[in-house]
């Protein structure tokens, strides 16, 4: 009796027992209801609710209005002006609206900790992670040293991938977690995945080896010089010579959405790496920003020699030619999809150390010293997501009037003008009423 019908019904029983689990698992990956979000965030406090046709967004007043934004705090990371930071958190809300899904924006690198988390050196990317959230975007985080899979974006949502080399050179050959981590950087240009790629200097040229991070611009029809770096002669504020490893600029081309936005604002870029862009894609590879040709600029490829042993070469030897610092690629993968890249020959632009340089502006406010390398980091995941309407430059960028078009050869026409031309001027006025008073 009853064990004959536990038998023959044991099947039919098991087929609805996998039928109601494939209805009730789509149940529980629903994404959450915009009410019951707003409902949350009304039980924690006072928020701002952004409304749209179809959805809404709501900000809380802790991020519209924070108790600590007019100063550095211990760890040196920076606090906006109330002003510009509720503005660009408003706007950001209203920009959400205005799409489907926002980017999923990974952070892919081979460190054993986490790098959206401030560290005590400053070796970390807490400040521009925390723009990126800020601006409404999905801030994803890739450990390949202790994760095997990559983050997965929702159904029509775009991925962007930012990678970030090795912060240590632990030997002649890579980590299992940086072979990893070259292994899915490959695989992903070569998918035609989007992505934002830093590159590092490496002294295995120097040695006998071949840098495999300087393979990847293979793919993109360009050759990264990672055995050598830009150097340039200045002098210090005591006016003793010095050589400096950093390259700052705030002249992007207009001729692409991401120089637009990035134009006006100064980035700085430690460590600077040559790019060279193979002739048969210079059409379709835009230069952002440039290293100018100048005779206290040269190619240092030995990195193995202290920095203060290094002297700058015979005047044939400088740079006299122009190299791009950032380039943006568009290109045809074999799929026939097309793909897009941003280089940047830099690998420490986004660290907090570079990117969150403040300057005091006043008072207790501060703004940020080098707001270009936010702005450029924002335009280009923009960009490469395919949302080219998003590209704009933020409120943070523009919390600061700033001088335009001031240029080095500006600045040393003005120096000699006012060194040596008001005296000279002062000068040649007391001549002329000296001879006046004679006659």
């Amino acid at each position: 009796g009853l064990r004959t019908f536990a038998t023959n019904a044991g099947d039919a029983y098991g087929r609805m027992a996998q039928f109601l689990a494939e209805r009730a698992d789509p149940l529980r990956h629903l994404p959450p209801l915009e009410l019951s979000t707003i409902a949350r965030e009304l039980q924690t406090g006072e928020v701002a609710v952004v409304i749209g046709p179809h959805r809404a967004a709501v900000v809380p007043a802790r991020q519209l209005l924070p108790r600590t934004n007019l100063r550095q705090d211990q760890r040196g990371v920076v606090q906006f002006d109330q002003r510009f930071r509720g503005e660009q958190v408003l706007a950001a809300a209203v920009r959400s609206l205005a799409v489907e899904h926002m980017p999923m924006v990974v952070f892919v690198h081979d460190a054993p900790r986490s790098l959206l988390r401030p560290s005590s050196d400053q070796t970390d990317l807490f400040g521009v992670a925390s723009m990126l959230a800020l601006s409404r975007y999905d801030v994803r985080e890739w450990m390949v040293a202790t994760e095997t899979a990559p983050p997965e974006p929702e159904p029509g949502q775009a991925s962007v991938w930012v990678v970030i080399p090795p912060l240590d050179q632990k030997g002649l050959e890579p980590t299992p977690a940086e072979r990893r981590l070259l292994d899915a950087t490959r695989e992903h240009l070569e998918r035609g995945g989007a992505m934002v790629l830093s590159l590092k200097p490496s002294h295995l040229p120097k040695l006998g080896h071949a840098d495999p991070w300087a393979a990847l611009g293979d793919a993109l029809g360009l050759t990264f010089d990672t055995s050598s770096i830009v150097l340039e002669a200045q002098r210090d504020e005591a006016g003793r010579p010095t050589i400096v490893e950093v390259q700052t600029t705030t002249r992007f081309t207009d001729a692409h959405p991401i120089g637009r936005a990035v134009d006006g604002l100064q980035a700085r870029f430690n460590f600077p790496i040559p790019i060279h862009v193979d002739a048969d894609v210079a059409g379709r590879v835009t230069p952002l920003a440039m290293i100018d040709a100048d005779p206290r600029r040269w190619i240092e490829d030995d990195l193995l020699r202290p920095r203060d042993a290094v002297e700058p070469p015979p005047p044939d030897e400088r740079l006299d030619r122009a190299l791009p610092l950032a380039l943006a690629v568009e290109r045809t993968t074999r799929e026939g999809e097309r793909a897009r890249t941003v280089v940047v020959g830099s690998m420490s632009w986004m660290m907090t150390h570079t990117a969150d340089q403040t300057a005091s502006v006043g008072g207790d406010r501060v703004a940020l010293r080098n707001p270009g390398n936010h702005e450029l980091l924002l335009a280009s995941v923009a960009w490469l997501a395919g949302m080219d309407d998003l590209i704009a430059q933020s409120p943070a960028g523009r919390q600061i009037a700033r001088l335009d078009g001031v240029t080095p050869d500006v600045r040393r026409r003005w120096f000699w003008a006012i060194v040596v031309g008001l005296p000279l001027a002062g000068l040649a006025l007391g001549a002329v009423v000296a001879v006046a008073r004679r006659r």
